[in-house]
């Protein structure tokens, strides 16, 4: 996992920490959130989806990435097994 997808989670996980935080306070105090709680609870959710979306868009290029490598590294064994397959035919060629 890269560097950068694991500060995206760090990141979530503390949005969604601090909104769970503003929950929980309301609840204690057996209440609603009141307006200034929604907006900054509603500030933390925002976050997180976006902070996910990231996530998101960050894994898949990963992934996308390491297809390309996996295809560059079986083009080169394929070189490489062609270039055998070339020298063992001259050998056999050259022998006869």
């Amino acid at each position: 996992m890269s560097k950068k997808i694991v500060e995206l989670k760090e990141m979530r996980g503390k949005a969604v920490a601090d909104g769970r935080v503003i929950l929980d306070k309301a609840a204690a105090e057996k209440r609603s959130m009141n307006a200034e709680e929604k907006v900054q609870y509603e500030s933390f959710i925002s976050d997180a989806t976006r902070i996910g979306e990231d996530i998101a868009t960050e894994e898949r290029q990963l992934s996308l990435e390491k297809e390309m490598l996996g295809l560059k590294l079986a083009q080169k064994e394929e070189k490489r097994g062609n270039e055998n397959l070339l020298k063992k035919s001259v050998w056999l060629l050259s022998a006869n």
